[in-house]
């Protein structure tokens, strides 16, 4: 979440221009409105106009990079429905022995 008081303000179209592929303005809106790789860009309006800060930007580069190489921290952290068994039949068995 963008904090004003700790971060660096952008207008979309410096965010543009930070980034290496230089992107059209049209995805950097995109990016803010939909996302990609199911990450928004997080930006706020100030006196009308739609702005970023250094630091959103960062944080979505990083996180769309973790999306797309499988290294996502929130799917990292839940287990599947085979892992729960397992689990689940561990503790039953540490149980069992106590």
């Amino acid at each position: 979440m963008v904090c004003l008081q700790n971060e660096t303000p952008l207008t979309l179209e410096e965010a543009r221009k930070r980034c290496p592929t230089r992107p059209d303005i049209s995805t950097i809106w995109r990016w803010a409105v939909k996302g990609c790789r199911d990450v928004k860009l997080e930006t706020y309006v100030f006196a009308g106009r739609r702005l970023t800060t250094v630091e959103a930007l960062d944080r979505f580069r990083e996180r769309t990079e973790q999306a797309a190489t499988g290294r996502s921290p929130a799917r990292a952290s839940v287990p599947s429905a085979r892992q729960r068994q397992k689990q689940s039949a561990e503790a039953t068995r540490r149980a069992k022995r106590l």
